[in-house]
């Protein structure tokens, strides 16, 4: 299967390959939810990125030919079975399906929900093969070990990502596409990779996005009936246009790490999107002077099962009508709500003022304060007066 030409892509009109997609860019969106869509838009981005494609020029004129004359030069690399994302002569043991595919359970891993035996699951289509490889290497979740120095395996699991949407997939494009001046080397262009390479349990640095946002995560070799996996490239980079941050109770930006129980979720519905705020696409997609709205894309994970998912959020912000600049003055109070009172109070206090501010976007922190509805005392006001001076520098 050569992803270049054969239809895998989910979009709003059929299944389409990489070509057809990129040619008709401004007429469709994807279709995919989840980490999914995260990883195929990434895989665009890093074409986008190693053809030298800008923002400014897809908003002008659309997908370029040298896009499509990379992509045509490099047309053998695409082959599914053959070497793209995979490494043929991988020495691993022959597995199910289950390897690929998170949510469900492998070995004696127990998955919430599901009671399935992992050799009872149907084999799947060469479009889902297509999709579930891909996204096993940005988002596989035993792949985030802790090496210092470097994020781990996969570029994605131990994150959330916001991502930019724009009213078609070249306006996605466009608002994602940020700057980057280094030299591009996608994980096509390079030497195909082998089992030494693997076994060697190499190191690397992402030189560039194309190369991070083609990142071969994992270690994945194909067979008829299953697969074989190990793992992959160490993986270290600087930073992620599309991480997330938040900002902790000093006023700093930390990275937002995906949360790992689902009493997480409860925050994660309404904040992750309004904590990416700091994220460089976001700075990017604003500078663009295109609507856009905010997707929140990460993984929930078990606590004891660390390999496996639970639950993916996938969120959708309007930011347009959010006055983020207060609202992110709100999230350095929660911190502080935090040490004087509980997770409750300080988890009530930001959601609540969101409700506020989609009702009425001029509302003021201070007078938010003085009407806020989960007070039970005076001491309890008199922090969140103070704590409101203090971040708006009185």
């Amino acid at each position: 299967m050569n992803l270049l030409f054969d239809a895998w892509i989910p979009t709003t009109n059929s299944l389409q390959s990489l070509v057809s997609v990129l040619e008709n860019a401004n007429s469709l969106q994807l279709f995919s939810r989840g980490t999914q869509f995260a990883s195929i838009l990434r895989l665009l981005l890093a074409i986008c990125y190693q053809s030298g494609e800008t923002s400014q020029t897809l908003i002008r004129n659309g997908i370029s030919n040298k896009t499509f004359k990379h992509l045509e030069q490099y047309k053998n690399a695409f082959d599914l079975h053959h070497g793209f994302l995979t490494c043929p002569d991988l020495d691993a043991d022959l597995s199910t399906m289950a390897k690929l595919i998170p949510l469900l359970p492998s070995g004696n891993t127990i998955v919430f929900f599901n009671h399935a035996r992992d050799d009872q699951f149907p084999i799947v289509s060469s479009d889902e093969l297509a999709r579930y490889v891909l996204d096993y290497h940005a988002f596989a979740a035993a792949g985030g070990q802790s090496v210092t120095g470097y994020r781990g395996l996969s570029p994605c699991v131990d994150v959330v990502l916001g991502i930019a949407i724009g009213e078609t997939l070249l306006e996605t494009l466009a608002l994602n596409l940020v700057p980057d001046s280094r030299l591009q080397s996608a994980s096509w262009t390079l030497s195909r990779v082998t089992k030494q390479d693997f076994q060697d349990n190499r190191r690397q640095t992402a030189g560039s996005l194309a190369g991070q946002y083609s990142w071969l995560g994992q270690a994945v070799r194909l067979f008829e009936h299953g697969v074989g996996t190990a793992k992959g490239f160490k993986l270290r980079f600087d930073s992620d246009p599309m991480m997330s941050k938040k900002i902790d109770r000093n006023g700093q930006l930390i990275s937002f790490v995906r949360p790992e129980s689902f009493e997480p979720i409860l925050l994660a519905a309404r904040l992750m999107g309004l904590q990416s705020i700091c994220a460089a696409t976001f700075s990017h997609a604003q500078s663009l002077d295109i609507p856009f709205q905010w997707r929140v894309i990460s993984q929930v994970s078990s606590p004891t099962h660390k390999v496996k998912v639970l639950e993916t959020i996938d969120s959708v912000y309007s930011p347009q009508t959010l006055d983020l600049q207060t609202l992110a003055r709100v999230l350095a109070i929660r911190g502080e709500l935090v040490k004087h009172q509980s997770e409750f109070v300080a988890r009530a206090f930001v959601s609540t003022f969101e409700d506020f501010l989609r009702l009425n976007q001029t509302i003021e922190l201070d007078s938010f304060v003085e009407q806020y509805p989960f007070q039970t005392d005076n001491k309890l006001l008199g922090i969140l007066r103070k704590l409101t001076r203090k971040a708006i520098g009185e």
